[in-house]
């Protein structure tokens, strides 16, 4: 099994943060769990100011996928409930495939999601449908 890691966040400058409405995202480095010793981890500060809308942290990555992948995340979070999506876009921006947690348990303590490919199901694009072979980006996405 070949492993790759995308981003071991010791330069945050490839994120960048979009904001719906009212909301308020902000990427700011913080510390993570290392086997090895002191990690890095990307911190998103967000805020949706009494109401609704969303927050995306996204990074642009180059990358063929192949038939079987997973994703691993280390997350951790002091925050109510809220959506959780996990996004994959093609290199052009049309097509997107997305794991989607309605109500995802933001806890105070690191875990680890692993987030398998047959997980991650189709959103929208003209490809209308299958699975995702070329990556674009990857977006990290809250929404109220």
């Amino acid at each position: 099994m070949r492993t790759c890691t995308l981003d071991d966040f010791s330069d945050l400058s490839g994120w960048s943060p979009v904001a719906s409405g009212q909301a308020q995202l902000r990427i700011e480095p913080d510390a993570a769990p290392d086997p090895a010793g002191p990690g890095r981890a990307m911190r998103l500060d967000f805020d949706f100011r009494g109401g609704g809308g969303f927050v995306v942290a996204r990074k642009e990555v180059r990358l063929d996928l192949p038939e079987s992948y997973a994703f691993l995340l280390a997350v951790r979070a002091d925050a109510p409930a809220n959506a959780f999506e996990f996004k994959l876009v093609d290199p052009g921006g049309a097509n997107v495939w997305r794991l989607r947690d309605e109500s995802f348990d933001f806890r105070s303590g690191w875990r680890t999601l692993r987030i398998p490919g047959s997980a991650i199901g189709f959103g929208w694009g003209p490809a209308g449908g299958g699975s995702a072979r070329e990556l674009g980006a990857i977006e990290i996405v809250v929404a109220a």
